[in-house]
């Protein structure tokens, strides 16, 4: 879509499904929550980041299976951690 140049665009995160979670947006002039604000000057960039939420299996005759998923849900939550710090160096 064309906008004219010092435009205010606002764009609204919303995950498709329930299982996932917005983390967050890259390429804003401004965010708040949900809602990226970008004044338009030029093409740009703007990227919002989901997580997919994994759900552990319901067997309870699976440990391993079981552990994987807790090994899976560290892993996505460290990078999630580290994401949202680079993100606010970003800003």
């Amino acid at each position: 879509e064309l906008y004219s140049q010092g435009t205010n665009v606002q764009l609204l995160a919303k995950p498709l499904s329930s299982t996932s979670t917005f983390v967050a947006w890259s390429g804003c002039d401004s965010v708040s929550s949900t809602l990226c604000t970008v004044v338009m000057s030029h093409n740009r960039p703007v990227t919002a980041t989901f997580n997919a939420a994994v759900k552990p299996p319901s067997d309870s005759k699976l440990p391993i299976a079981a552990s994987i998923y807790d090994a899976i849900e560290s892993q996505l939550n460290d990078i999630t951690a580290k994401l949202q710090e680079l993100l606010k160096l970003l800003q």
